[in-house]
């Protein structure tokens, strides 16, 4: 028994590396729709994934509500341009200010031959967002989140920093 443990220990180490070695070429397209209401954002991600040099397309969709940092949405206005605003205070270290959450749902849409939702075929999730305003500029994100269907993941850990360049776009 201890010996067929190790050897499919081994097969398992052997197929991590020999996928490690097989390069992986993607071309992923997102259309992207969204809106904002003050802080609070709904974007909508249809994607579009296609392996190179083959054929074919998988398809995909992400769709999630979010309420961003107080201490993010604390810019000035830019109808108000050249008036001199007075500067803003900078919450503290472990503020709810710095605190973004909502809940984000993602899945797949089938390939090129079967397009459409199938709900017990494919791989949906649901779970909730959480960013943390570090500065104005570098974010971190936490996203856990549950398998929805039978032949999806239970659980998948999503971890992220983020770094903006508004502030690039402004100094023109």
């Amino acid at each position: 028994n201890e010996a067929h443990r190790h050897r499919a220990g081994r097969d398992v180490r052997h197929g991590y590396e020999s996928a490690r070695r097989t390069p992986v070429s993607t071309l992923e397209l997102r259309a992207i729709v969204y809106h904002d209401w003050g802080r609070t954002n709904f974007t909508f991600n249809f994607v579009s994934e296609t392996p190179l040099p083959r054929d074919g397309n998988d398809f995909g969709y992400s769709w999630g509500v979010f309420r961003k940092p107080a201490y993010m949405a604390m810019k000035t206005d830019k109808a108000m341009a050249g008036m001199t605003m007075p500067k803003e205070k900078t919450p503290p270290a472990f503020s709810f200010q710095r605190l973004g959450y909502g809940v984000e749902m993602i899945g797949a849409l089938g390939d090129a031959h079967n397009f459409g939702f199938d709900w017990q075929r494919q791989q949906h999730s649901l779970g909730p967002v959480f960013s943390y305003a570090v500065s104005k500029k570098w974010t971190l994100h936490l996203e856990p989140a549950f398998g929805l269907s039978a032949v999806s993941d239970p659980f998948m850990l999503r971890m992220g920093i983020g770094y903006s360049i508004d502030h690039l776009l402004r100094r023109r």
